[in-house]
């Protein structure tokens, strides 16, 4: 988003500091004890962001939305550049909606199923040292269909769109986009290559569409990104914290909802180190430059 000083931040309505953006005001809420961190312009190149991956403390890794090359993008966290892109040669980019990783691998997610109609659902598996040394890998393929989707007829409004996924144990982690009930439905689904089925474990009331999620460093917090569309390409982001779970039942222990006062797309969203969570819009939601932002949760998790 373009700014012409600097941003309200709040906190239990105290504002703490102020800007003025180009078309709207932008609020992100963030306890009293935090400093902001110095927001990031996304390179060009990467103006569908969708998905969002910590690499290290200089970097980012992020890819486009559907239609567009299969590359994961190397994003640095010091200036508006890519510092390279790796191709993934046997994969095409139908839908990317996200990035998951584990201590050895990258997941890119080509789940986004707009119309309930895929049957191709996938995720891309690509070795990270791979990923580091080179421009060019090879994937290997986890194929999938959702345990509880029998209909598969084309339609707008349905409950088997997915955006987000997240890494966890032995297994993926999917959270779905639902157009109908506005919840979101966590399936589970191993992270072999072939052909699985993702298993359906529990549902959430988020009161709006899920577009990313993504687990903290030592694994106490999920954070679920999403948005409600007030009018067509008007959309109120908000942010969905849950911890003090048992085990993988991520709905079980406590959630906190936080609204931003920003009318736009967010799509993007990764936790760096300790708490730290990154965040990013697409640009068709109306802003005419995007920016990586990013703030520390510590405090909202009494």
């Amino acid at each position: 988003m373009k700014t012409n000083s600097i941003f309200f931040l709040f906190l239990s309505g105290i504002i703490l500091i102020a800007c003025k953006a180009k078309e709207s005001v932008i609020t992100i809420p963030l306890s009293s004890n935090i400093t902001p961190a110095t927001m990031i312009e996304i390179p060009d190149g990467l103006n569908e962001i969708s998905g969002a991956l910590y690499h290290n403390q200089q970097s980012l890794y992020g890819h486009n939305d559907s239609g567009t090359e299969p590359k994961i993008f190397d994003i640095s966290l010091t200036s508006k550049s890519v510092n390279k892109s790796i191709e993934i040669t046997n994969a095409t980019n139908v839908d990317w909606e996200d990035l998951a990783q584990d201590d050895d691998f990258i997941y890119v997610a080509d789940i986004g199923n707009n119309h309930g109609k895929r049957t191709d659902l996938k995720l891309y598996k690509v070795a990270k040292n791979e990923v580091e040394s080179s421009t060019e890998v090879t994937a290997d393929v986890i194929n999938f269909q959702f345990s509880d989707q029998t209909d598969f007829t084309p339609r707008i409004n349905h409950n088997f769109n997915c955006e987000a996924v997240f890494s966890f144990n032995d297994q993926l982690y999917l959270f779905s986009k639902n157009k109908v009930d506005f919840k979101t439905k966590c399936y589970t689904l191993p992270k072999t290559a072939g052909t699985h089925t993702a298993e359906l474990q529990s549902e959430f009331d988020v009161e709006g569409l899920v577009t990313a999620a993504t687990i903290s460093a030592d694994e106490k917090v999920v954070a679920l990104l999403g948005y409600t569309e007030v009018v067509d390409d008007v959309f109120d982001p908000f942010l969905w914290l849950f911890y003090d779970y048992s085990g993988d039942d991520f709905f079980s222990g406590k959630s906190k909802k936080l609204d931003f006062t920003f009318q736009g797309q967010m799509e993007a969203l990764c936790f760096g180190v300790d708490k730290k969570l990154y965040f990013a819009a697409e640009t068709e939601s109306g802003l005419d430059d995007q920016y990586v932002y990013y703030f520390d949760v510590e405090a909202y998790l009494d």
